[in-house]
């Protein structure tokens, strides 16, 4: 078998398993955690809100695909210090690469400091790209 001719058959396989699996629609799902070791009301009372809603301003994703958990009081090292720290780990699917992600750095990154008021150095944002196919969920039927 010709090994052009095969990676042009699994290429078409996917296409066609990605279209099955709403891929257009399912594009717009970052999900988001934030672990801190920070107590709960330590955080404001509308950030898991205001989060969302910098997340979808930065990745230009729609408020109503963002899905984030918030994880407090953990117990947490970073840099050898169990300081107040964060970290914030995005999962996406086709946003992240080397190009693209210090511009969401940039965005996100002040953001989240200045909103649980620590310094940057105490905070760390984490992308994760994700494959459409690794993702299972139900999707709202199309409006016509």
């Amino acid at each position: 078998i010709d090994p052009n001719a095969l990676l042009r058959l699994s290429r078409r396989v996917f296409v066609l398993s990605s279209k099955s699996f709403s891929t257009s629609q399912t594009r717009k799902m970052p999900m988001c955690i934030l672990n801190t070791n920070l107590k709960d009301q330590d955080i404001p009372a509308d950030f898991d809100l205001i989060l969302c809603n910098k997340v979808g301003e930065v990745l230009t994703k729609p408020l109503e695909k963002i899905t984030l958990t918030i994880n407090s009081n953990l117990r947490q090292v970073r840099a050898g210090s169990s300081a107040p720290m964060a970290s914030l780990d995005i999962h996406s699917i086709g946003v992240f690469d080397e190009k693209r992600n210090p511009t969401y750095t940039k965005g996100l990154l002040p953001f989240v400091c200045e909103k649980l008021k620590l310094p940057e150095t105490r905070v760390v944002l984490i992308y994760h790209d994700l494959l459409a196919t690794n993702v299972g969920q139900v999707l709202p039927a199309a409006k016509s």
